[in-house]
């Protein structure tokens, strides 16, 4: 756990393991559990909102801004259509040698991305951009950082 700043000067703790223990040390020491971030360099951070729930990856991967797909581990047949997808769309160029040579890359990056797919576990999601891979992740997350922002789940703290 670490000590930060809250825009106000509130103390507020972040690093917290799970839920429960942000939740148990709000009980301990009169505090609240809250959704917080930061921007990179300024050393104070805000409240968002009055959630006070763990992140989940589709917000992480909304605030990526991506053009994504995510995919828990239980979504096997939803993955593959994808990809069958992705493949018809590409044979319609197999009649120049440059054509099959983007086909068969395709078909490598499709394979790479069910084997990773295949040692998924319960509570991880991964989540692509296009036939790439762009990141597994948990399904609920205590922090994540994107572009010049991190989120935590934290503790805010009376002054």
């Amino acid at each position: 756990m670490r000590k930060v700043k809250m825009l106000g000067g509130s103390p507020a703790m972040i690093g917290f393991k799970n839920y429960e223990e942000a939740e148990k040390f709000a009980e301990d020491n009169d505090g609240i559990v809250a959704r917080l971030r930061t921007r990179s360099g300024s050393g104070y951070y805000e409240q968002l909102g009055d959630k006070n729930e763990l992140f989940d990856y589709f917000e992480y991967a909304e605030d990526l801004g991506l053009e994504h797909e995510c995919y828990e581990n239980n979504e096997q047949e939803r993955l593959l259509d994808s990809i069958k997808n992705y493949l018809e769309d590409d044979l319609t160029n197999l009649d120049e040698m440059e054509g099959i040579e983007n086909f068969v890359e395709l078909a490598k990056k499709s394979q790479k991305i069910t084997e990773e797919f295949a040692t998924l576990t319960n509570g991880q999601v991964m989540i692509l951009n296009g036939l790439e891979i762009f990141e597994v992740v948990p399904e609920k997350m205590m922090s994540y950082s994107e572009d010049v922002w991190t989120y935590h789940v934290g503790v805010i703290l009376e002054d």
